[in-house]
């Protein structure tokens, strides 16, 4: 069903590419947020380094596994940027 959801993939871009093709995905429709790239890293950080609320883990904590699709899609959950 069109609308249903919003597809948000994480991981290493090139590789994202590389399985999507392989598999004749279209990711045209869909966001990628590349753990590769040290800016999307950064400012996710900072988001969540600047929440109000109390965080369970410390910055320098979270930034030694925000290469980690999965930890960088929690990151994501924790700062709004997806459910």
């Amino acid at each position: 069903q069109e609308g249903l959801a919003e597809v948000v993939f994480v991981g290493d871009l090139e590789e994202i590419k590389k399985v999507a093709a392989e598999n004749t995905v279209d990711l045209s429709d869909i966001e990628i947020v590349n753990t590769k790239d040290q800016t999307v890293r950064e400012n996710l950080l900072n988001r969540y380094d600047a929440l109000p609320r109390k965080k369970i883990m410390g910055k320098a904590y979270v930034k030694m596994f925000m290469e980690k699709p999965l930890f960088t899609s929690l990151v994501m959950e924790a700062v709004g940027d997806v459910d």
